[in-house]
């Protein structure tokens, strides 16, 4: 996290020709000059060679912001402080068989991966390894069926139902189970289309990736080292179930990965409730255009942290025991 900025990576990962380039750039607005095969190895051969970062940015959710610090008073005539941002960096890995080493590097510093399925194919050689390399590296999946638009549009929708209950089939057995399946098309028409019909899908995927975390506190002392506790589960009275992912100093404040994201219920409870308030002493009409939202606090939600034995492993690093 830096200053008004709460970071997460995200790992694009799939079987080479999936579509994984085209869905980072689909969702970037900012990219590195590696980014979206810029190298000429990769424009010759056609596939994704090392490793392209691009990121975009979304308000920072309500639930998120009580970690942040508090921002600097501002000069009374100066500017308001900006909106506090949760970005996404995304890290697209190649996808071919032979730079598996790339994507295992790619994937050891990610916290969300995106495992892209081409939706006319289904899962692949390469699909499957990259599930493997996300069930060993991180906490949560979210699957994109790409390229929908390539199906025809009398069945698309029976297609994409029967290649989602596929994939559903094909997570039950891993820690993923449960895991959002989104259909997309990153880049309509292919990759030599012009740039003439918008990608689709991409709204919802930003929307469910955007709600994997939530803030803890209290459960710790100020002056606890969290960074033990990091990879333990802990339970919201809610019913979800959470990983601490990591601490934010020596507040006290956590943040937990939710797999399968927060239900619709869970974040009602989380969001804090808007009420326009009018500022007293004015006239009527300026009351009017001087109403504000202001944030009502949200309702508490219980963690619980539960242990039969403390163990360390041999890197001295606490996990729960059985």
């Amino acid at each position: 996290m830096a200053g008004r900025r709460v970071n997460v990576n995200v790992g694009v990962l799939g079987h080479i020709d999936s579509g994984k380039t085209a869905l980072a750039r689909a969702l970037s607005t900012t990219a590195s000059t590696a980014a979206f095969d810029k190298q000429p190895q990769s424009r010759e051969r056609g596939i994704t060679l090392d490793l392209g970062f691009s990121c975009f940015s979304v308000p920072l959710p309500a639930r998120l912001r009580s970690a942040l610090p508090a921002p600097h008073a501002a000069p009374e005539a100066g500017p308001e402080p900006s909106e506090p941002q949760l970005q996404f960096t995304l890290v697209d890995c190649p996808g071919h068989a032979s730079l598996i080493r790339t994507i295992i590097g790619g994937a050891q510093i990610i916290d969300l991966m995106m495992l892209v399925i081409d939706v006319t194919k289904g899962m692949q050689t390469q699909s499957a390894e990259c599930l493997v390399i996300g069930q060993i590296a991180c906490q949560k999946l979210v699957v994109v069926l790409n390229k929908i638009d390539l199906l025809a549009e009398g069945k698309r929708q029976a297609a994409i139902d029967k290649m989602t209950k596929k994939m559903q089939k094909t997570l039950e057995n891993t820690k993923f189970r449960g895991a959002p399946i989104i259909p997309v098309a990153a880049k309509p028409g292919g990759p030599e289309a012009p740039e003439t019909e918008a990608p689709q899908g991409i709204s919802e995927l930003i929307e469910v990736i955007d709600d994997y975390n939530v803030i803890g506190r209290s459960l710790f002392k100020k002056e606890t080292n969290i960074q033990l506790f990091v990879g333990l589960k802990v339970y919201l009275s809610t019913g979800e179930l959470g990983i601490i992912d990591s601490a934010f100093g020596q507040s006290g404040k956590f943040k937990i990965h939710i797999s399968g994201g927060l239900s619709p219920e869970s974040k009602k409870i989380l969001m804090p409730t808007l009420k326009k308030r009018s500022r007293a002493g004015q006239g009527e009409a300026a009351k009017q255009k001087e109403e504000v939202e202001r944030p009502e606090p949200a309702l508490h939600v219980t963690l619980s942290l539960s242990f039969k034995r403390y163990v360390f492993d041999a890197h001295k690093r606490m996990f729960q025991y059985p």
